[in-house]
């Protein structure tokens, strides 16, 4: 994770998901598809409370330079009714309060808004789910 730069945690409780990684993303692309976003770096894992046992979280991280993309995206997703059943408390978590997180990369998005770089590029797999789903529920 990067200090300094705006970003935006988005924590899911894995108690409430079947099968959490992917599942979670799922969620996410579902509840962004209208942004078509571009030039973000993209973050996963476990919280470090979970890693201590403490809480059981995933949470999906997103870096930009550009603060209006993370606050379209943090709109999107508090929209979204999918996200509403199965969020984490707090719902958010930004900028340095995220980047504290040991999340690893899970990928890129760059200005031409293709995926990119990581193990991310398993939401290929989920193409298909988000195609279902062309607006935020």
């Amino acid at each position: 994770m990067i200090s300094g730069m705006p970003a935006l945690g988005i924590p899911f409780d894995i108690s409430k998901l079947e099968g959490y990684g992917q599942e979670c993303w799922g969620i996410f692309l579902r509840c962004t598809v209208p942004l078509r976003l571009r030039s973000v770096l993209l973050f996963h894992g476990d919280t470090s409370r979970t890693l201590s046992d403490r809480e059981n979280v995933f949470c999906i991280a997103i870096h930009s330079v550009d603060k209006d993309i993370i606050d379209e995206i943090k709109t999107h997703v508090s929209k979204c009714e999918e996200f509403k059943k199965v969020y984490a408390i707090p719902n958010f978590v930004e900028d340095q309060d995220c980047t504290l997180e040991p999340l690893p990369e899970a990928g890129r998005i760059n200005n031409m808004g293709n995926l990119e770089k990581g193990p991310l590029l398993y939401c290929k797999m989920l193409s298909k789910q988000c195609r279902d789903k062309n607006e935020p529920r």
